[in-house]
């Protein structure tokens, strides 16, 4: 039975396409994004870190890395934490952008909230 290697090709095109950041992006444009997955490319991209240094550097696995840096997983805690350590900045800073950026998505009908007869607000 003969054997087509056009999958095994395209799989092993997909995982260098996971290992290159510079496909995405050609410049520093992203550096000021308050988007925290286009900051982290920009840093990448800027530096010429592959994304597999990046992963090693953080301990983290391929995959793991790849959905941070494209923006499909959020940055928690314990990334904040490595992120400072490996790209610089504080932990509180890369947390504080996460949340920034989750709450600039939030929409809330305040029509359809009330108020409770709370003696002491905040």
């Amino acid at each position: 039975m003969p054997t087509d290697y056009a999958y095994e090709r395209v799989r092993q095109a997909k995982r260098k396409g996971l290992r290159s950041v510079s496909r995405w992006i050609e410049g520093n444009e992203y550096l000021d994004s308050n988007i925290p997955a286009e900051r982290i490319r920009g840093i990448l991209a800027l530096n010429g870190i592959t994304l597999t240094d990046f992963a090693k550097a953080m301990n983290m696995s391929l995959s793991a890395c790849h959905y941070l840096v494209s923006g499909s997983s959020r940055i928690t805690s314990e990334t904040a934490v490595r992120l400072s350590y490996v790209l610089g900045g504080t932990a509180e800073k890369w947390v504080r952008m996460q949340y920034e950026y989750e709450l600039s998505y939030v929409k809330v009908d305040k029509r359809s909230l009330s108020r409770l007869p709370i003696l002491f607000r905040t």
